[in-house]
């Protein structure tokens, strides 16, 4: 065999198994954010160490659970457990833009979503 033919081999399982990791992450972390949601209880949100907080102008309760990979540099979501975005409204939408994972899943605050290591949209939940 070549060398060009086992370098072309070696780079298309090398990235079938990288997409493969992805999909196995992207699994997990779901898995991991539909428990988070079910949670009822102070003693539920304790097992995933998070604490019951006030969150937004309603200052609705809520278990906000930490994340192990907040403020880690991001291109989009999928590198995050939660959201990729930056915080306040610098920069236009489409700009490309480097964010931070956010460090929870407290939904409340203004900030910029994103995607594919683009500015996509603004939210602003209160």
């Amino acid at each position: 065999m070549s060398k060009f033919k086992a370098l072309f081999l070696a780079a298309v399982v090398l990235i079938m198994g990288l997409a493969a990791e992805r999909y196995f992450l992207f699994d997990a972390k779901r898995d991991m954010l539909d428990d988070i949601a079910k949670i009822r209880t102070a003693e539920e949100c304790a097992e995933h160490h998070g604490k019951v907080k006030k969150v937004c102008m309603m200052r609705v309760e809520m278990c906000v659970v930490p994340f192990d990979d907040a403020g880690k540099p991001c291109r989009g979501s999928l590198d995050c457990i939660g959201f990729c975005r930056i915080k306040g409204m610098g920069g236009g939408i489409g700009e490309r833009a480097v964010g931070a994972c956010s460090a929870d899943n407290n939904p409340c605050g203004c900030w910029r979503r994103v995607e594919g290591g683009r500015i996509q949209s603004e939210v602003c939940a209160d």
